[in-house]
């Protein structure tokens, strides 16, 4: 049997676990990187006024728990005129948990391509009628925020987490080694 690391995140690493096993792989799941909660600015004005919100745009999983959740604390009813959009189908489907269906882009499902179908979806609302606001992870790209800038659309980008390396010692490594039986560990 062939050992595998899985360094996909959280749930997504479990589920990539199952589909290895099930092709005769064995897949040992050690994600690298943590993801934390975030203070973002202006977030709890976010909560407060998520109503003045057209659309919010979560880029990923994280941004469903560190930002979306915290809102469903406070919003027991999503407002009835927002709409939802998700980078891909695993964050939509995090959503679905909140009650919230969300719009994903066409392949490929990237910031390039949610643009494209915002544009589309926007086509006929005048952009001072927009306002957007992102639930995404500190010190990302900034695309989204920096293209609809552009386009004079009123959006706000709320950093609810970070991601940071997982910090290993020699010893830690050497197990793992051993634990799974590899000849060889690059990090």
């Amino acid at each position: 049997m062939i050992n595998i690391i899985n360094t996909r995140p959280e749930q997504k690493g479990y589920e990539l676990n199952r589909l290895l096993q099930a092709h005769g792989f064995h897949g040992f799941h050690f994600c690298p990187i943590e993801a934390k909660p975030h203070e973002a600015e202006g977030f709890h004005k976010l909560r407060a006024d998520l109503d003045h919100y057209s659309d919010i745009i979560v880029t990923s999983h994280y941004g469903v728990r560190f930002g979306v959740d915290p809102l469903f604390d406070y919003w027991p009813q999503w407002p009835v005129d927002l709409t939802w959009w998700a980078i891909g189908d695993g964050t939509a489907e995090a959503l679905k948990a909140y009650g919230i269906q969300a719009y994903t882009p066409d392949h490929p499902q990237t910031s390039e391509t949610l643009l494209k179908n915002l544009k589309r979806f926007w086509k006929d609302k005048p952009t001072t009628r927009l306002k957007i606001g992102i639930s995404t992870g500190a010190n990302g790209l900034g695309l989204i925020q920096t293209e609809l800038s552009k386009q004079l659309i009123q959006t706000k980008r709320f950093e609810v987490y970070t991601r940071n390396a997982k910090n290993m010692c020699t010893s830690e490594i050497q197990k793992l080694q051993a634990q799974w039986a590899l000849a060889q560990c690059l990090i």
